[in-house]
């Protein structure tokens, strides 16, 4: 089972990301090239690419960390902050009118469970 970590910012395709993209693209078409018809060009050309994808995944991956470390985020406010399930009606949110209803009832059985 897997955690959800606390998100700081909105996560968004930055240039970093496509210039990974089209590296990691610019690599798989020179190496089925070089499969294909084997060349000294197609496998320079796709060491090339693979050498500069690992540079920018480095920096890819360091902006990924930057949404959710919290050493990098010190004083933000959570982006995905979890929701509450209402105890009565199992479901994610209570209608407004319904829900002081139902919470000063629960905190009233807590408070005499609590006595």
């Amino acid at each position: 089972m897997t955690t959800k970590r606390a998100l700081y910012r909105k996560p968004v395709d930055t240039a970093k990301h496509h210039q990974f993209k089209k590296l990691c693209l610019e690599y798989f078409t020179n190496h089925e090239k070089l499969l294909k018809k084997p060349s000294r060009i197609y496998a320079f050309r796709a060491r090339k690419a693979i050498v500069q994808a690992k540079r920018v995944a480095h920096e890819v991956g360091v902006e990924l960390l930057s949404l959710y470390a919290e050493s990098l985020n010190i004083g933000k406010e959570q982006v995905n902050k979890k929701e509450k399930k209402c105890q009565n009606t199992k479901k994610r949110t209570c209608q407004k009118n319904q829900a002081d209803e139902h919470h000063l009832k629960n905190q009233a059985v807590e408070d005499n469970a609590s006595t």
